[in-house]
């Protein structure tokens, strides 16, 4: 089929393949199994293979395709015609393989109620308790100097120890993370040896748990270096992924355009390989958030970083926790301590780090009702402070209080004993007496934690 003529568009006018790019694509979808394909053989190189049988490439042009990377030192009119047929067999490959991934997901998103309930009746096991989920994407935001990057990296390194993150969320399995770090890697191994030495961790545990990538892949383009991640991520069976930030990964994206969302539809894919994906987004200094609204919609998850004035001391906000039940919204306070690590400067002085030191809840709402909590029994007059509080129709004033729980007259003495246990009633975030207030008289009512522990302590859990 092929010609002497040096001429290359001679040649090219002389290969017309029996079937178009389209009938090979439609042959290779109605293709049954055929039992004397090679069992080592991949099913793309399987495909690839019946594609140049249907389309009809010559012999010497096989040659070529079929063995990649070989030295490429054929005449003119080949080269021309083994160029011509590689985009016919890409063609078709491609139509197929597009046909077939978009079949297979409409197949895999189309199901009844009974199906609806056995698929997703089971609970979903979190990553971290609260806050890591393993279908999640999530955008940590903050503006530049709110410590985020230490927030993420302490989560991290938590997980890949098994201990708690932050101090306060459950990690209900160590698993290995990778972190796509491309800013600040310079300082990294000093931010991970002062967290390990602030949690009393072996820095040797991270072996093997920890992987770090420091340059920065393109998720605007979404090509091989992707691909490269998702390989490691799988081959480590990785179970939370950390771009840090999200600006050094955008290639060539608008970052205030729609174009974002290509972006973030790249972060995605981690999420359908069912591993947790977080990226880390710079806001503006006055605390707005910065760029495309992609950026805060399409994530299924959205912590806002806050730090207070120059102090080591952040607030963290959960602003939402898409499908996930159990991820309610949340808001904590982390204060930072500088560490002294086992490195040394040029002048051979310590160096040093930022690391959590310590994460409180910030509000009654935030705290599971499982938190621990500071010592407050329920015996005496904490236990009848609540059941008087319990039993109001709405929150009361202090001497109401006191009258209705010690039976205590208007003007009299409530004594040493109910103000000690009140305080520690409100200390234990069991009573609240923040916020309430009826012109300068302060208000008092339950929490969600006091009914809870009333509950618990009546049906003899406490």
């Amino acid at each position: 089929m092929t010609s002497n003529n040096n001429d290359g568009d001679a040649g090219l006018e002389q290969i017309h393949p029996p079937a178009t790019p389209d009938e090979v694509a439609a042959a290779l979808e109605e293709r049954e199994p055929d039992p004397g394909d090679d069992d080592l053989e991949s099913p793309h190189a399987a495909a690839r293979r019946l594609a140049i049988d249907r389309l009809g490439i010559p012999t010497e042009v096989r040659h070529w395709l079929n063995t990649p990377g070989a030295q490429f030192n054929a005449d003119p009119v080949t080269a021309a015609l083994v160029k011509s047929a590689a985009q016919q067999v890409a063609e078709a490959l491609e139509r197929v393989q597009a046909g077939g991934v978009q079949a297979e997901r409409m197949a895999d998103g189309l199901f009844d109620f009974a199906t609806l309930r056995e698929r997703f009746a089971t609970p979903v096991t979190p990553v971290v308790d609260r806050l890591v989920y393993p279908d999640q994407t999530a955008v940590v935001a903050g503006a530049g100097g709110s410590f985020k990057s230490f927030i993420v990296l302490a989560v991290m390194l938590a997980l890949a120890t098994g201990r708690k993150a932050l101090g306060l969320f459950d990690v209900p399995e160590r698993r290995p993370v990778l972190y796509v770090t491309t800013e600040g890697s310079r300082s990294l191994l000093a931010r991970v040896l002062a967290w390990c030495t602030a949690n009393s961790v072996t820095a040797e545990l991270l072996d093997g748990y920890l992987l770090v990538e420091t340059i920065a892949p393109d998720f605007y383009a979404d090509g091989p270096d992707v691909d490269a991640l998702l390989e490691v991520a799988d081959e480590h069976d990785v179970g939370l992924v950390v771009v840090d930030t999200l600006a050094r990964v955008r290639g060539a994206a608008d970052e205030n355009s729609s174009q974002m969302t290509t972006v973030l539809a790249t972060l995605e894919r981690f999420k359908a390989a069912r591993r947790a994906a977080w990226t880390v987004h710079h806001a503006n200094r006055n605390g707005t958030f910065r760029g495309s609204t992609a950026i805060r919609d399409t994530p299924d998850a959205l912590l806002e970083v806050t730090r207070d004035g120059d102090a080591r001391r952040v607030t963290i906000k959960a602003e939402k926790f898409r499908d996930h039940p159990q991820g309610d919204r949340w808001t904590i306070d982390v204060e930072f301590a500088v560490v002294e690590t086992e490195l040394r400067d040029y002048l051979d002085r310590p160096v040093t780090s930022l690391a959590v030191h310590r994460a409180t809840w910030h509000d009654v709402d935030s705290r599971p009702a499982s938190a621990p909590l500071p010592d407050a029994g329920l015996e005496g007059n904490v236990d009848k402070i609540l059941r008087t509080l319990a039993d109001a129709v709405g929150p009361l004033t202090n001497k109401e209080l006191a009258r209705r729980s010690l039976n205590v007259e208007p003007n009299g003495d409530v004594g040493a004993a109910y103000l000690a246990a009140r305080r520690d009633a409100v200390d234990a975030r069991l009573v609240d007496d923040e916020g309430r207030r009826a012109g300068r008289t302060k208000l008092y009512a339950l929490t969600s934690l006091g009914r809870a522990r009333l509950a618990a302590h009546d049906a003899g859990e406490d």
